[in-house]
């Protein structure tokens, strides 16, 4: 396995034991695309030069920060997620006197882009949103899709065949 697919085996791991225990699936989504989307944007803001121990501990922290800044007990978005790991990873880099331990920025796009973007490079499902008016701006200027990535999920017409 190479390094990224263990780190994902690891949040995936932290995922179902501490997430899905505490919090349960949103109703009109499917889970595995809520789980996806937050994994994923997990790992994209962690510095990559964590140890496993350390991912441990981070991630570990992050449930019980996320579990006290919940409104309810089904699971927050991605957003949330996002904003507790910062406030864990920023406690961890300061009481550690480790100040380069910073939410990864090798991506100069922002991580809702780079979900959307994968998601597309995929043929998974996205939002309506992204295939129309601002969104689809949005992901055409700040991403590397193109119309041609975005068409695909154009419905079909009376003369296509």
């Amino acid at each position: 396995m190479t390094q990224y697919e263990n780190r994902i085996a690891q949040v995936k791991s932290w995922f179902a034991k501490e997430i899905t225990t505490r919090f349960s699936m949103p109703h009109g989504i499917d889970p595995n695309v809520a789980a996806t989307d937050i994994i994923e944007g997990i790992n994209a803001a962690l510095p990559s030069t964590l140890t496993n121990d350390q991912l441990d501990y981070l991630l570990s922290k992050s449930a019980i920060e996320l579990a006290r800044r919940s409104r309810s007990r089904t699971l927050p978005p991605v957003k949330d997620f996002l904003t507790s790991t910062g406030v864990v990873l920023k406690k961890y880099a300061e009481s550690a006197g480790e100040s380069h331990l910073q939410a990864s920025t090798s991506s100069r796009k922002p991580t809702y882009l780079s979900i959307t973007e994968a998601r597309v490079r995929a043929g998974e499902p996205i939002s309506v949103y992204w295939l129309t008016g601002g969104g689809r701006d949005e992901l055409l200027s700040k991403t590397d899709l193109t119309d041609a990535d975005l068409n695909k999920y154009r419905p079909p017409t009376m003369g296509d065949k």
